[in-house]
């Protein structure tokens, strides 16, 4: 009877799959491992990308509280309080730079800052979006001050204006009607102060003044024409009316310590004149060349008529 060989018979083995088992997982363990320390290098960049970062940002800060940057440039900055409301725009961007300041709602400017395009700088205090004040100075450097009111329109006017001609500067204030036109001017030149009234079209009406010395009234029509003028010329009062073409027709005042009314013709020749002084009254009539063709004289208790020819030669004296 054959007996059962105890010999190991040489099997297949299974170290040859079991090694490529070991291979892959090895494989395996090394790609982990590679992206582990990928994910390491990365993230210690990114960490030490961030650190510097914060170090120049708290840099930087902390320079800025301690004496502020040298420059900040933009144009447009915006400032808003701590409920996110927008108070104040400083702005670049249109052709009139300017700042302007906005109310507790960040709705609506109340406070304007600013430069025009023609060079001049103005203040301005708003109310519903609408200029009520605006203070400026123009680019000759004349200050001015205007009031409007709730419509937008200018209302008072008030300004150190330069005279073109002379080249003085004269303080003036001015007053508008409801629709903007100007009705009442009052100005201080050189030469003295001055009031000027306005109708409803803008047309001077009266006049007010004093200039070196002499204070007089003048009365214009609807057409703007001098129609009566009135006044102290030289410490002597004096009245006059004039026509359409502003010719005196009509004058009264003082004339050698004797009050006189004159009637003159279109060429302001005196035609008619009465006076009267304190020992004599008086009448004399002239023709158109402003000859004296007829007199009447009254001196106490005397009168006398005379009559006389184009040379002044006496024609005929009745006595009353």
């Amino acid at each position: 009877m054959a007996t059962e060989s105890t010999q190991p018979t040489e099997a297949i083995a299974p170290t040859a799959p079991m090694d490529q088992l070991q291979q892959d997982q090895l494989q395996q363990r090394l790609a982990k491992v590679e992206r582990q320390a990928r994910f390491l290098r990365r993230s210690l960049i990114a960490w030490m990308l961030l650190t510097l970062l914060a170090v120049l940002v708290w840099t930087v800060a902390d320079a800025v509280l301690r004496r502020g940057p040298d420059i900040i440039t933009a144009r447009q900055v915006r400032l808003r309080d701590a409920t996110g409301h927008l108070r104040a725009v400083l702005d670049a961007d249109p052709p009139i730079p300017h700042l302007a300041f906005f109310d507790s709602a960040g709705k609506a400017p109340v406070l304007e800052l600013g430069t025009e395009e023609d060079g001049s700088a103005y203040v301005a205090l708003l109310h519903s979006n609408q200029h009520r004040m605006v203070m400026r100075v123009d680019k000759d450097g004349t200050p001015d001050l205007r009031m409007h009111d709730d419509a937008g329109r200018e209302r008072l006017h008030l300004a150190v204006r330069r005279d073109h001609a002379d080249k003085q500067e004269c303080p003036g204030l001015f007053l508008n009607d409801a629709a903007g036109t100007e009705r009442i001017r009052v100005e201080a030149s050189d030469l003295g102060p001055s009031l000027a009234l306005r109708d409803a079209a803008g047309v001077g009406r009266v006049y007010l003044f004093s200039f070196a010395g002499n204070q007089g009234i003048d009365l214009y029509d609807s057409s703007g024409r001098t129609r009566s003028t009135w006044g102290m010329w030289e410490n002597t009062p004096r009245l006059a009316f004039l026509d359409e073409q502003r010719h005196r027709r009509l004058t009264m005042g003082w004339e050698l310590d004797a009050v006189a009314v004159k009637f003159l013709d279109p060429r302001e020749e005196t035609r008619f004149e009465l006076s009267l002084s304190a020992t004599e009254a008086g009448m004399s009539l002239r023709d158109g060349g402003g000859n004296v063709r007829g007199k009447f004289t009254s001196t106490g208790d005397a009168a006398e008529l005379t009559f006389l020819d184009r040379a002044g030669h006496t024609e005929s004296s009745p006595k009353p």
